[in-house]
């Protein structure tokens, strides 16, 4: 059986892998790997860019983006580390799961299903700090299970520094680590008479270790000037977001789930709770409450919310269903042999939970763009969307992630000064994506002035030149990026045999005809003569090879038939 469950494990490790590098990147992936990215170069938070998360994800992992390789290539560079984050931090508290059952089989289940249960691993696979710090409460809590026997002052402090760690993650993990530490120290003291080994032995250790942890926080934060606007964005702020937030319920995540695997989630609840049952132990019962709790009471209860809680809860599942083998072996004296083959059944649970995994949206999409963006930009050429989605090239405002409660925090802002950043960028590309519906009218109206669909979400600036009516037409445009721009007639499409030159007669600029190909445009507004019968063309700084759609399309029509780059989270199948 061990050797079947080590197998087993080893396929969970691979599903959760490839899962890891297919499954598409949820919009506040590309707000996070941007910031890492601006850390990488040599950007500091809450000075130089708007990030109203704690700073640690982005200082651990930016040294990951110093190496070259292609821009998918470091996308998928930075969904590894969180796999290995993942199964490190789930090995640790498996391993001592079979440690104290004496039960290899038990930590190889636990192993198993925290990769694998449905809910968690969804989201558990984004590049975001939440995860971090939900996997780092995990192996904390899982390192001070281990001390609760050998009250050992050194791991305390390590547990209190890892506790710690998850904050500097993000601020989220304040209450949850916050209430957790404070729930096992009381519970402690209202059973000190029972003489039972304590939930937080050496309690002082561990805050000791925690405090070390902030204080270095607090004095780097100083270092590098952002000590009071850290606190304002991070703490301030971020209460203001919260309650800015519109109310999102779990329960939108939660119903597709449980319709898809009622059973096996059924059965991993009933496992989890024997546990407690057999065990009589309450250490684990105090984070799984509070991380509940906590995901209840915040507006949005998205899916990451309950990555914590569900990978106790599939800890506690294979520790409960070998404990209630051990409690069947003690009740009756003639257990028969096959016994230890209902293991089976129980790693049948796991595969049926990564069994939702399959057919999600992969990310093949997004990779294509990310490509595209950098085999046509250079490194200095601002890309416009509302995430941080070119990842590796430059945004165009302080506030570069637009998100709902923001957008009212910083009414003002966005209403009066944000066309006036991205003009003042000359972005080459904008990235459309759900969020760009919210912006204000005259955010739209920018854009359909100044850019063209290139290839699905993706818009290059320039301009269309609707084709010639009965008569002749005078338009004026306006060139915000000094450039040579290639001129031709829209659609293109490279395979259809289309003229790629204009004809003199159709177009005349600044009362000049238009005979090459490409032309060199000066910042400021031109007048555009287009010819009676002229076909429509387009003007754009975007190589004509890169266009996979050229024609003119009203905007509206460009929202609505643009495929979406940016997705928030799909619980329900394509």
């Amino acid at each position: 059986m061990t050797v079947l469950g080590s197998g087993f494990l080893a396929a969970a490790l691979l599903a959760a892998y490839a899962f890891s590098q297919h499954r598409f990147f949820t919009v506040d992936e590309f707000q996070y790997i941007h910031a890492t990215w601006l850390v990488s170069e040599g950007e500091v938070p809450y000075r130089d860019f708007y990030e109203h998360h704690f700073p640690l994800s982005y200082v651990l992992h930016a040294p990951l983006l110093w190496s070259d390789g292609s821009f998918p290539e470091r996308a998928l560079g930075l969904r590894l580390a969180v796999f290995l984050w993942w199964v490190g931090c789930v090995g640790v508290a498996s391993a001592w799961a079979a440690r104290l059952s004496g039960d290899a089989k038990v930590g190889l289940l636990a192993g198993a299903l925290g990769l694998l249960l449905g809910f968690s691993a969804m989201s558990a696979i984004d590049f975001r700090a939440d995860n971090f710090g939900a996997f780092l409460l995990l192996a904390g809590c899982a390192w001070l299970e281990m001390n609760r026997g050998a009250a050992r002052r050194g791991r305390a402090i390590l547990g209190g520094i890892v506790l710690a760690l998850a904050i500097a993650m993000t601020q989220k993990m304040l209450f949850v680590v916050g209430a957790t530490v404070v729930g096992w120290w009381a519970w402690d003291a209202l059973r000190a008479r029972e003489g039972r080994a304590p939930f937080l032995p050496r309690p002082g250790a561990c805050l000791a270790g925690g405090l070390a942890v902030g204080a270095l926080a607090l004095a780097l934060a100083a270092a590098f000037g952002v000590l009071a606007s850290g606190f304002e964005i991070t703490i301030l702020q971020a209460i203001e977001h919260e309650a800015l937030y519109p109310a999102v319920s779990g329960w939108l995540y939660w119903k597709p789930f449980l319709a898809a695997a009622p059973i096996s989630s059924a059965l991993l609840v009933l496992f989890a709770g024997l546990y407690f049952v057999l065990a009589r132990d309450g250490f684990w019962g105090v984070p799984l409450a509070v991380s509940l709790l906590g995901g209840v009471l915040v507006q949005a209860q998205y899916p990451y919310n309950y990555v914590f809680p569900c990978l106790v809860v599939a800890l506690l599942a294979a520790r409960g269903f070998g404990l209630s083998l051990a409690w069947l072996d003690r009740r009756f004296e003639r257990v028969p042999a096959w016994t230890p083959l209902l293991y089976l059944l129980a790693f049948g649970l796991a595969a049926d939970q990564g069994r939702f995994l399959l057919g999600t949206t992969s990310n093949a999409h997004q990779l294509e763009i990310l490509s595209k963006i950098e085999r046509t930009t250079g490194p200095d050429d601002v890309v416009i969307d509302n995430s941080g989605g070119a990842l590796f090239r430059p945004h165009a405002s302080y506030y570069y992630h637009h998100g709902d409660a923001h957008r009212l925090m910083f009414e003002d802002y966005f209403r009066d000064e944000l066309v006036g950043d991205y003009r003042e960028s000359e972005a080459l590309l904008w990235i459309m994506d759900y969020r760009l519906r919210e912006l204000p009218k005259p955010v739209h109206d920018y854009f359909q002035r100044h850019y063209v669909r290139v290839d699905g979400s993706l818009f290059g600036l320039g301009f269309h030149l609707r084709r010639g009516g009965k008569s002749e037409r005078t338009t004026t445009i306006e060139v915000v990026r000094e450039g040579d721009y290639y001129v031709f007639p829209a659609p293109v499409k490279l395979s259809s045999g289309l003229r790629r030159e204009p004809r003199e007669t159709d177009l005349r600029l600044d009362g000049a005809p238009l005979r090459a190909s490409r032309v060199h445009l000066d910042a400021g507004e031109h007048e555009v003569v287009v010819a009676a019968g002229a076909p429509g063309y387009t003007v754009t700084l975007i190589p004509p090879d890169a266009f996979i759609l050229g024609e003119e399309e009203r905007f509206a029509r460009e929202l609505d038939g643009a495929r979406a780059y940016q997705l928030l989270f799909e619980y329900e199948k394509p």
